[in-house]
């Protein structure tokens, strides 16, 4: 919460108080995904079925479960658009 990061290379995506994201384009909501399966991501689909401890992003009428990676420098994200599963990266740009 309070950050900033790239999507896909845009700029501009951030994760404000209260469930609110904000995106190039337009605003969205953001929570904890609740998941009863648990793995990696070997597939796309394991973005989806096993997004245990993932956020969702919810914007621009799709839904998309984001998995963080803390370790890496910046951190990145790896999103999974569950209507389709495409995968986007992210990166950490810093506090609002």
């Amino acid at each position: 919460m309070g950050t900033r990061w790239t999507w896909a290379g845009n700029a501009g995506f951030e994760f404000r108080p209260q469930g609110l994201l904000r995106t190039p384009w337009g605003d969205g909501t953001w929570g904890l995904v609740a998941s009863k399966a648990s793995g990696g991501d070997d597939v796309p689909e394991d973005g989806v079925i096993k997004c245990t401890d993932c956020l969702f992003a919810d914007f621009a009428n799709a839904n998309h479960n984001l998995r963080f990676d803390f370790d890496a420098s910046p951190p990145t994200f790896k999103s999974v658009r569950v209507g389709d599963m495409l995968e986007v990266k992210g990166e950490y740009l810093g506090r609002i």
